[in-house]
């Protein structure tokens, strides 16, 4: 295990996929308010519980990332220098959508100790990266409707699909009424919004905006 000050990001080999791996994560959510599409508008609404894994979920979801890896997916770590578990991505390598655009950020756990701290961003973004690697055009993700969980991705630019999107993995009657929101990956500046790429606006912003700088420039000489 690297030695670091700070928590330090690995891929995680398959042999790591065992019990141990979650010893002491605290996966534990404590969710007071929740998104909800009511009509043709998004509230938040009061839905409080406690979020956690039973023993019988950790199973599962050591068997999921499994599986994953045997696909050339991406299992990767942020590690506390005691060599426990503070948050964890995964990306299934395995083509989705109609013209295998998307690529399933199928985890993104920080355990409770561990967040606000940026581990979910450099997790994020790792995650995107190696989506792209892979021709991956947009990240597709099924997040939970908490509030704060939302947040955290729509701080990426993640747009929310209207419809449901089928051949998705995870249907889920929690993330139901979100349903699913994809992240373009190609780029810092290549977010959707609405079904439209956000990216030719920009372009064109930057090179008017360049355009006006030049002849300003050129006028003051």
């Amino acid at each position: 295990m690297p030695s670091c000050k700070q928590p330090c990001y690995r891929a995680i080999p398959a042999e790591e996929l065992g019990p141990g791996l979650f010893a002491g994560f605290q996966r534990r959510q404590l969710v007071t308010d929740c998104w909800r599409r009511e009509g043709k508008s998004w509230v938040i609404r009061p839905d409080p519980f406690v979020d956690d894994w039973t023993p019988a979920e950790v199973a599962a979801l050591l068997a999921q990332l499994g599986q994953v890896l045997a696909g050339g997916g991406f299992v990767y770590g942020a590690f506390w220098p005691d060599g426990r578990l503070a948050g964890f991505a995964a990306v299934d390598a395995r083509p989705l959508g109609s013209a295998g655009q998307y690529r399933d950020l199928c985890q993104l756990h920080v355990s409770q100790e561990a967040r606000r701290q940026g581990i979910g961003r450099r997790l994020f973004g790792a995650a995107r990266r190696f989506a792209a690697g892979l021709g991956g055009q947009k990240l597709y993700i099924s997040a939970h409707s908490a509030v704060e969980t939302q947040a955290f991705y729509r701080g990426w630019g993640v747009w929310t699909r209207w419809k449901s999107s089928q051949g998705m993995p995870r249907p889920n009657p929690l993330t139901a009424s979100w349903n699913t929101a994809c992240q373009r990956i190609l780029g810092s500046l290549a977010v959707l919004f609405k079904n439209k790429p956000f990216v030719p606006i920009c372009t064109l912003t930057f090179f008017y905006i360049k355009r006006i700088l030049s002849l300003t420039t050129k006028f003051w000489r």
